[in-house]
This record gives structure tokens, C-alpha cells and sequence, in this order.
């Protein structure tokens, strides 16, 4: 009987280890809102280098999160140059961005994961969905401050 006691509470502890690791996971990587769809709509932003940002990284306003990043696209210019086109899903809640507010593109620590961060304008028009922001900063590169630190004198 001792035997099936200590087997019966060895498998509810390595039970309750999974779920505590599945609720770990679901807050690190964000999975909690992947069943819920929320009201958005998109804009695009064009930036010359958006470095190591990644779909569904996140997009904030004064470090509140208001979307994530749904797409990233090459496009080609009429002047047959190539750049980077990031479409922003934005929570519907925040439809008052005004049309000359900044998209910068940062990082969360030196080796961490790049964000958006909507810079707000001042005009009293607004974004719409499908809007496309040219008033953006590219990525900041560690590594070509790095190699101009170590090159230059």
C-alpha cells in the first residue's frame, strides 16, 4: 500500500510540474491571446532596415502595448529599390492616431527582441486601416556600432 501512496504523489507532483510549465510558456511567449481575436485594423510603415524585428513583436504606445506586428513584406519602388513594409495590427481601441505621428523601430535590451513604438503627432487627422506611415526610424544595428567603434579612430 506505502508503494502505490508514493507513486500516486509522485505523478500528481510531475502533473503539477506540466501545467506550472505550460503556464510559464503561455506568458513568455504571449500564447494567452492566440484564441482571442480582437478588433484591429492594419497600417503600414516603410522603413529602410528593420534589423531583427519579427512578426508579432509588439507595438506600443508609451510602452502601453496597442497591437503587434501581423506581416512583413519586401517591396520594390518605382525606382526598382528595395524596402522593408511592416503592417502594424492595431487594438481598436486606440483609433486616434494622428496621420504624422513617427513608427520607431527599438530594442528591449541590447540582446533582446526589437519593438514598435508609435511616436504620437499632433494633427487632428487620424490613421485609418490600410493607412501607410513614411515617418519612421530604422532599426538600430549593434553591429555596425560595433564595427564603426572598433574601425574608426
Amino acid at each position: 500500500m506505502t508503494k502505490y501512496k508514493t507513486e500516486f504523489f509522485v505523478g500528481i507532483f510531475v502533473l503539477l510540474g506540466i501545467i506550472s510549465m505550460l503556464i510559464i510558456i503561455t506568458q513568455i511567449t504571449d500564447l494567452k491571446n492566440i484564441y482571442i481575436k480582437e478588433n484591429t485594423y492594419t497600417i503600414k510603415a516603410i522603413f529602410k532596415n528593420i534589423g531583427n524585428l519579427k512578426k508579432k513583436a509588439r507595438v506600443t504606445i508609451g510602452g502601453v502595448k496597442i497591437g503587434s506586428v501581423s506581416k512583413i513584406e519586401l517591396k520594390k519602388s518605382e525606382e526598382n529599390e528595395y524596402y522593408p513594409q511592416v503592417e502594424l495590427s492595431i487594438n481598436c481601441n486606440y483609433k486616434n492616431i494622428p496621420i504624422d505621428s513617427s513608427i520607431n523601430i527599438l530594442m528591449s535590451s541590447l540582446l533582446g527582441d526589437s519593438y514598435i513604438q508609435i511616436e504620437i503627432g499632433n494633427e487632428e487627422i487620424f490613421l485609418k486601416d490600410g493607412d501607410i506611415v513614411t515617418l519612421t526610424t530604422q532599426a538600430l544595428i549593434i553591429e555596425e556600432i560595433i564595427s564603426k567603434l572598433a574601425f574608426n579612430k
